[in-house]
């Protein structure tokens, strides 16, 4: 039910558009642009890591894009369907997956986009690329239990979804995605690193960029893991408390 879901929501995405799928990979190349031209050529942005700028943002843009996306679905999935709530039976717990799992189709597109650029700059991944679908994990798991939390919240609190994207937004300024970690002091490096995502984000592009990648240390895995934990009994402790009053809201 899960994957008709997901297949479903991917194609009315695109339904009645002239492009049709081709706007999965436009939309990003002109996000990727964009950014390259601002940052890259504009204020010359440097990566650190001595690898081409358009590289290393990319490989910070795919998994926040697919991350940002699994959530701005998932707030709103009991909400646009409220049919489901009110008429029939139906197991909401997975509405919101459906949208972490139609949002790894934007994964996969940028995954390829990705590649070709890595073939541009002869880039080829060594056997950290093997890590990668460790960090793809992470990054679902993270999004997991935010997604149940902001699923059930939305219900009652309609303005939860409006600040979302404040939230995100400020989210992705404060990831180092456009610019270097090296950009921020030694003293307020403990304070970056309590970011989860960072722990996503280095993760892709030791995985993709790094000639001999270093596997995560054990606190920042600890850490990471923690925060998952946390938001997963959160998230479904939140939505399962909250379900009874779905219908009655709605």
């Amino acid at each position: 039910m899960i994957w008709i879901l997901a297949v479903r929501q991917i194609r009315d995405r695109y339904a009645g558009t002239l492009g049709g799928a081709v706007w999965a990979v436009l939309n990003p190349l002109l996000l990727l642009l964009v950014f390259w031209v601002v940052f890259g050529v504009g204020l010359r942005m440097q990566a650190g890591s001595g690898q081409p700028f358009v590289l290393v943002l990319f490989c910070g843009l795919v998994p926040w894009m697919t991350f940002s996306e699994a959530l701005n679905g998932a707030a709103s999935s009991i909400t646009g369907r409220a049919y489901l709530v009110k008429k029939i039976a139906f197991p909401l717990e997975i509405l919101p997956v459906t949208h972490l799992l139609a949002a790894l189709f934007t994964h996969g597109v940028l995954l390829l986009i990705l590649a070709v650029i890595l073939a541009a700059y002869k880039v080829v991944p060594g056997m950290g690329v093997l890590m990668l679908p460790y960090y793809l994990l992470a990054m679902c798991a993270l999004a997991a239990g935010l997604s149940m939390l902001l699923a059930a919240a939305v219900v009652f609190y309609r303005d939860v979804l409006q600040g979302l994207g404040v939230m995100l937004n400020i989210w992705f300024w404060l990831t180092p995605i456009v610019w270097p970690p090296e950009m921020v002091s030694a003293r307020l490096q403990p304070l970056l690193d309590l970011n989860p995502l960072n722990y996503v984000i280095f993760g892709y592009r030791e995985s993709l960029l790094a000639a001999h990648p270093a596997l995560p240390g054990v606190l920042p895995t600890l850490y990471f893991w923690g925060v998952v934990v946390v938001l997963w009994f959160a998230g479904s402790g939140a939505f399962r408390r909250l379900k009874p009053s779905f219908a009655d809201v709605l």
